[in-house]
C-alpha cells in the first residue's frame, strides 16, 4: 500500500526559521528603544526637578532680601538700609553671584517679632554658579564670592549647570509726591543640562520683588509716580 507522507521540506523549516528570527530582532529593538525613551525621560524630570527646586528656593529666600525689623526708625532720616543686595563684581563671570542679609534675628517660637534691625555673621546669605562643577552653591559664613566654604545646592551627577545670572532693577515709586520708596526687582535665569546628554537643557527664569524698601525723600525726576 503506498502512503502520502506530510510535514515541511528542510527549506520551508529554514525560511520559517528565518521570519521568526526577524520577529524577534525586531521586538527586541523595540523593547531596547523603548526602555531607553523610559531611561531619557526620567533623567529628564530628575534635571527639571533639580532645577525647579534650586530655583523655588532660591526665589523664596531672595523675596526677604532687604527686610529690616527696625525700618520704621529709618523713615524720613535717609540713613541707608543696613541690610543690603549686592552683585560683586568679583564674581566671574559678572552677575553670577548675589550676596545679601535680612533681619532674622529674635525669630524664634517665644519672641517671633523681636527683630533687632542689625546685621549680624548669621544673617548673610547669597547663591553662586561654580562653573567648575557646573552647580548652583550657598553662602555659607559669610564667605565672599570668590572664596571657598559654599555649599552645593544641586546634585552634579544628574544636571550641570551651565548659567546662572541675577538681574537686578531699581525704581523709586512715589505716590504723588517726592516721598517714596526704591523698589528692587531682581531677575534670575537658570540654565541647565543633563550630564550625560548636553543635548537636553532647560531654562527658567523668574522675576521677583525684595523686601528692601525704605521711605523717604527722593528728587522729583526719581519718582515713578503710582
Amino acid at each position: 500500500m503506498k502512503t502520502t507522507q506530510c510535514g515541511f521540506t528542510l527549506v520551508e523549516l529554514l525560511i520559517t526559521m528565518l521570519i521568526g528570527m526577524f520577529i524577534l530582532s525586531a521586538v527586541t529593538t523595540m523593547l531596547v528603544s523603548s526602555n531607553q525613551t523610559s531611561v531619557d525621560t526620567l533623567r529628564m524630570i530628575r534635571m527639571q526637578q533639580e532645577l525647579r527646586a534650586v530655583m523655588n528656593l532660591m526665589t523664596s529666600d531672595l523675596r526677604r532680601a532687604g527686610f529690616n525689623g527696625g525700618s520704621a526708625s529709618l523713615i524720613g532720616t535717609g540713613s541707608a538700609n543696613p541690610f543690603g543686595i549686592s552683585e560683586p563684581t568679583t564674581a566671574s563671570p559678572t552677575g553670577t553671584c548675589i550676596l545679601y542679609a535680612y533681619d532674622q534675628s529674635g525669630n524664634s517660637a517665644a519672641s517671633p517679632t523681636n527683630y533687632d534691625g542689625t546685621v549680624n555673621g548669621t544673617e548673610n546669605y547669597g547663591f553662586r554658579l561654580d562653573s567648575g562643577d557646573g552647580a548652583v552653591e550657598r553662602r555659607q559664613a559669610g564667605a565672599d564670592c570668590s572664596a571657598g566654604g559654599w555649599q552645593n545646592l544641586t546634585d552634579e551627577n544628574v544636571v550641570k549647570v551651565t548659567g546662572l545670572q541675577f538681574t537686578r532693577s531699581d525704581s523709586v515709586v512715589c505716590n504723588g509726591t517726592t516721598q517714596g520708596a526704591i523698589v528692587v526687582w531682581l531677575t534670575i535665569t537658570l540654565t541647565g543640562e543633563l550630564v550625560n546628554d548636553a543635548t537636553v537643557s532647560r531654562t527658567l527664569t523668574e522675576r521677583v520683588r525684595t523686601r528692601s524698601e525704605q521711605y523717604q525723600s527722593y528728587p522729583a525726576g526719581d519718582c515713578v509716580n503710582t
